[in-house]
């Protein structure tokens, strides 16, 4: 089995908000190590640049100074690293499609973010096969923008939910010639 993929398939459910599709975020269990062990070194050098800041703060100095840049320049990414970390070992993917919109949400333990996305702006919902490795994608055009969710899918998995999707009447109307998007 590829480390990489999800541990189980999507979960798509009707509910009183709409059609609610949940996806485990892919499980990279090689990174996932690298970063718990990276963060045990992080927090070496995040509480020896904390006690170097708390010794010299009765005398400000330029290394005063640089040890605040450095220490916050450190704490956003240690920041950063856990967060990756927590959505490799528990993250998911929550897509909405209700009457006010398409919704999605990246979580982990219950923490993480949401974009909405006006239905009128929805067009060209589609699957899109992976640039790298196994998998696809599940996506659409969004004004200008290419909006893509699902990694890790397999091709049938994102197949299954654009259909779903479609039948509980995502927008899909057919875009114009003058209209094309570019990029990734």
């Amino acid at each position: 089995m590829d480390p990489t993929l999800p541990t189980t398939g999507p979960s798509i459910e009707r509910t009183p908000d709409g059609l609610t599709v949940t996806m485990d975020v892919p499980r990279m269990t090689p990174i996932s190590l690298f970063l718990a062990v990276w963060l045990c070194g992080w927090a070496v050098g995040e509480f020896s640049a904390l006690r170097v800041l708390f010794e010299r703060i009765a005398h400000p100095d330029l290394e005063l100074l640089f040890t605040a840049a450095w220490l916050l320049a450190w704490s956003a990414g240690g920041a950063a690293a856990a967060a990756f970390l927590a959505l490799t070992l528990k993250g998911r993917e929550i897509v909405t499609l209700s009457p006010d919109g398409l919704r999605r949400r990246i979580e982990a333990f219950g923490i993480g973010y949401t974009w909405c996305y006006e239905p009128p702006l929805v067009t060209d919902l589609r699957v899109m096969p992976a640039s790298r490795g196994p998998g696809a994608f599940f996506g659409f055009e969004y004004g200008q923008r290419r909006v893509r969710f699902g990694s890790g899918l397999s091709a049938e998995d994102a197949a299954r939910i654009v259909e779903e999707l479609l039948e509980a009447g995502a927008q899909q109307p057919v875009a114009d010639a003058g209209s094309a998007v570019t990029g990734p």
